[in-house]
């Protein structure tokens, strides 16, 4: 862990939050800025028409941090929430956080998916997701999915993976509104 040179002396937590901040220490990007560093670059990046996904052309990424290291290059990929697209594209490494676990390597010449809604509105406790996709190219990877990654209180469920040129996830809230009891309930009046 870096430590500013004023911090106090309580715990390295305590040090960390009370006087450094992320430029003190040459950490740039976003997530949890005392453990993570990412960087990139990219020929052309924005946002594509509004829908929280993006287009890139010409890109290399790199994120590191305590849980993460991970390489992601290619000529072209887009993402429109629920239309993956990409042509020459490689990415390799592991990744947890405190909603999602992966690991895996891929080298694609082109590859597409498809989801059938996003999984991330705040507003909306009982999203599931289906996002199948396919792939010409050498590799696998997995993914679980087992915490609150839209923040509505209501943790998704399920699993991911790709194996050849088949890609495969399905993620729910449901199995947490059914843990959670009074909201099933509430869940099966909806309907």
């Amino acid at each position: 862990m870096y430590l500013c040179e004023e911090a106090n002396e309580s715990t390295a937590a305590d040090q960390y939050q009370s006087s450094c901040t992320p430029e003190d220490i040459g950490l740039t990007g976003s997530g949890n800025m005392s453990t993570e560093r990412e960087s990139g670059t990219a020929v052309f990046q924005d946002d594509f028409d509004g829908y929280g996904g993006e287009r890139k052309a010409g890109y290399f990424e790199s994120r590191d941090g305590a849980n993460t290291m991970v390489r992601e290059g290619g000529v072209a990929k887009g993402d429109n929430g629920h239309l993956e697209l990409g042509v020459a594209t490689g990415a390799a490494g592991y990744e947890v956080t405190d909603s999602t676990a992966g690991a895996g390597a891929q080298l694609n010449l082109f590859e597409g998916a498809i989801r059938s809604e996003e999984v991330n509105d705040a507003e909306d406790q009982g999203e599931s997701q289906v996002r199948i996709g396919g792939s010409v190219g050498v590799g696998a990877a997995g993914r679980a999915h087992y915490g609150d990654a839209d923040g509505d209180g209501v943790n998704e469920y399920g699993f991911g993976f790709d194996a050849g040129p088949l890609s495969f996830d399905i993620k729910s809230e449901y199995l947490d509104i059914a843990h959670q009891g009074d909201r099933l309930a509430d869940w099966w009046e909806s309907f």
